[in-house]
């Protein structure tokens, strides 16, 4: 045996070297102590006479796996040792492992209570019942609740599953298993299979690494796992074509995890999902509410950057495929949205990310979570603006960025509803900003303002986040100023239309404007009854209130009995 060994930072390598009579095997075993920070790979070098080269090795050995070892908490560890004592109830010497996500999260020095174990000769059913029996005979006594979730696809829950929230964590329990997909679902023929068949039938190399709890090692069944989280780079364990046609979801949840992490997504990923089966893979299979889920994910979930991934959608060309109403369709696509309007949102909302981070000080007061969340959102559906949906509703057709978001990505009404308004008001309110300085003294512009500002409501920081974003890039097109000043020189109308806001006492108008004379009173005044003359008269008096923010009662009552007369 040679034994080379290099510490840097309390991290040690060791490399053992052995010979068969067929081949040379190469093991490296990874001796990490995982701290708050992440794990800094490229500290890690073997200087040797051999020259031993990591990479020329590795792919030489595609029937060895990588294997590293990690540092449990002492909380984790002790999870950990129940649950070995848990399997040796059984007396079938079951090897209990950690899959997925926490393992890559460790090993990214992340913190993840949520632990999946993945089990190779026993069910998860039956783990958890000798689970309770175990946890029963220890001198705590201690009860644990374990819950069984029955399969579910839509939630990419394909077997059945036994979870337990147990010593902090929340906790998942399956066996090993294969999967085997038909033509025209994704949901799989599940077997139960070897760790090697569990690691391939994953997502991404990096979701397919194990941590072996009897052996204490990192498991690298693909051969990729450890590297491709060394690169930053989301690569699939078996070609994307045959990933992605079994599962297309996965083609989401790809760019989800490439942008969490902020890693590269592998460009052959990129490639495949250009590809017609793929592409009609992902329109026929994947539920359009499960692609909404996905949708508010990379909106609102951990470490999400919704710009980064419209970004890796636009590189696969799935933009048209996601946000649509042509369900039916093989390749579905619409004629009125052209490569290049997507390409213009894009740089627009690169724009709108920028305000929303590093933009102006007078914009702050606009920017929120929700805001944030909503006018996102609104950007990607831009390039739908004036386009009439064929859907209809109450026989009047919607318009297409409601639709798109009812039909295609099953979101809630309200959000549907809030993003066509803001849609729809984008050019009105730029209208506005435009003409601010010139119209200042003008009364009707306090008219004109009021009533959008009555229309959007709290919908109106979004659509002036959106239009401003617009602006600027129509300005710059597409290249954005290097710094604030001409940033905020770009955008100075937005500035005037913010001053005049505050100057004219619009803000909240849609509930501090308050009738001079109700509905009632215009019966009695007017001698007529309930009808459409009152609904006009209502409407009149806000734009008279509006136009005259000092007007009392009786000057209005004036104004509408001369003018009936």
């Amino acid at each position: 045996h040679d034994w080379i060994s290099e510490k840097d930072n309390k991290k040690s390598i060791f490399v053992t070297s052995f010979s068969t009579s067929k081949t040379r095997l190469i093991r490296l075993l990874f001796l990490t102590r995982v701290h708050r920070s992440p794990v800094n790979f490229a500290a890690f070098k073997i200087t040797s006479p051999k020259r031993i080269k990591l990479n020329t090795e590795m792919a030489a050995m595609q029937a060895s796996s990588f294997s590293s070892t990690l540092i449990p908490t002492k909380v984790e560890q002790d999870l950990f040792d129940i649950c070995l004592a848990t399997a040796a109830l059984e007396g079938k010497g079951t090897t209990v492992r950690v899959a997925g996500g926490w393992v890559r999260d460790k090993l990214l020095g992340l913190n993840n209570d949520d632990i999946d174990l993945a089990l190779d000769n026993m069910t998860g059913v039956e783990f958890g019942k000798s689970l309770q029996t175990y946890m029963k005979s220890t001198p705590k006594s201690s009860n644990v609740k374990t819950n069984v979730i029955k399969a579910n696809p839509d939630q990419s829950k394909h077997l059945e599953t036994v979870t337990a929230h147990f010593c902090g964590f929340e906790i998942d329990i399956t066996n090993l298993r294969s999967e085997t997909y038909s033509d025209g679902s994704r949901i799989p023929e599940i077997k139960i299979g070897t760790p090697e068949e569990d690691a391939l039938r994953r997502d991404l190399t990096i979701n397919s690494l194990f941590y072996n709890l009897n052996l204490k090692i990192v498991e690298d069944f693909t051969g990729r796992g450890i590297a491709d989280l060394e690169n930053k780079i989301c690569s699939t364990p078996l070609d994307p074509r045959v990933t992605f046609i079994d599962d297309p979801l996965r083609i989401l949840r790809t760019v989800r995890f490439a942008t969490r992490f902020r890693f590269n997504i592998d460009p052959a990923i990129i490639t495949s999902c250009h590809d017609e089966d793929i592409r009609l893979s992902l329109s026929r299979k994947v539920s359009r509410e499960r692609l909404g889920k996905e949708m508010e994910g990379m909106l609102s979930g951990r470490n999400a950057h919704f710009l980064t991934c419209l970004k890796s959608f636009h590189e696969m060309n799935l933009l048209p495929l996601i946000f649509t109403t042509n369900l039916f369709d093989d390749i579905p696509y619409r004629e009125e949205v052209t490569p290049e309007r997507w390409a213009t949102m894009l740089e627009a909302t690169t724009c709108l990310d920028i305000l929303l981070t590093d933009g102006p000080s007078f914009l702050g007061p606009l920017i929120s979570t929700s805001s944030k969340r909503t006018s996102l959102l609104a950007s990607a559906l831009v390039p739908f603006d004036g386009v009439v949906s064929n859907k209809m509703s109450k026989n009047k057709p919607l318009a297409e960025s409601f639709a798109v978001l009812q039909w295609s990505l099953k979101l809630k009404t309200r959000d549907c509803s809030d993003i066509a308004i803001i849609v729809g008001g984008l050019s009105r309110l730029t209208d506005l900003a435009d003409s601010a300085l010139q119209r200042q003294n003008d009364p009707l512009f306090r008219v004109d303002l009021g009533v959008l500002l009555r229309e959007l409501k709290d919908l109106w920081k979004p659509c002036f986040l959106v239009a401003a974003s617009l602006r600027l890039h129509s300005r710059t097109g597409g290249s954005v100023p290097p710094n604030i000043e001409t940033m905020e020189e770009h955008i100075e109308a937005f500035k005037q239309l913010l001053n005049s806001i505050d100057g004219l006492k619009l803000h909240n108008v849609w509930t501090l404007l308050r009738p001079l004379v109700n509905g009632d009173e215009l019966k009695t005044i007017l001698g007529v009854s309930a009808g459409p003359k009152i609904g006009e008269t209502m409407r009149a008096q806000t734009l008279w209130q509006l136009e005259h923010p000092q007007g009392t009662k009786e000057r209005f009552l004036e104004t509408i009995t001369s003018t009936d007369k």
